[in-house]
């Protein structure tokens, strides 16, 4: 994405979402109504949401349209790893976040944590209550907000996180 310079006084969030083309699942809704009601409403944050893919014709045509505040990084799959990992995080650079959301991808996860090198905040979010889940956020433990969207995620997700906040 182009730089994006944040809105004064409001912390910006970078909604980090693999877009494998998947039918199944809604965690790109999700990050959709999450951007848009932050932006019609006055609750103290500015939400982006990063597409990230190495196929860009899985990007879903919503994704072009302004008021959903998407930007997109494509990738090469074909890359060296740490080249991959590179153009993602460069891509998150140029958006400036405060916060990041990685979501449900080990690359995701990865690059909010070089970002948090330099300061950028990590909400994990269980998005199901699925091994996948408890293993990224075991793996990559260094997240600041734990986030459960049922209680039987929480029950493993309190735990998880010790003394940090968690919410449902």
């Amino acid at each position: 994405p182009a730089p994006q310079a944040p809105v004064a006084g409001r912390p910006r969030v970078v909604n980090m979402v693999f877009c494998d083309g998947s039918p199944v699942g809604g965690v790109q809704t999700w990050a959709l109504r999450l951007a848009r009601e932050f932006a019609t409403g006055n609750l103290g944050y500015e939400v982006r949401t990063l597409l990230v893919t190495p196929q860009p014709e899985t990007v879903p045509a919503w994704a072009a349209d302004p008021t959903t505040h998407t930007s997109v990084c494509v990738f090469d799959p074909t890359s060296d790893h740490t080249e991959i990992l590179e153009t993602i995080r460069r891509s998150v650079a140029a958006l400036e976040p405060a916060i990041v959301l990685p979501n449900f991808t080990d690359v995701c996860y990865m690059v909010a944590h070089q970002c948090r090198a330099l300061g950028t905040r990590i909400v994990a979010v269980a998005h199901t209550d699925h091994d996948y889940y408890r293993d990224l956020m075991t793996t990559y433990s260094g997240w600041d907000v734990g986030v459960g969207v049922s209680s039987a995620c929480m029950a493993w997700v309190r735990p998880l996180a010790g003394s940090r906040p968690t919410r449902q």
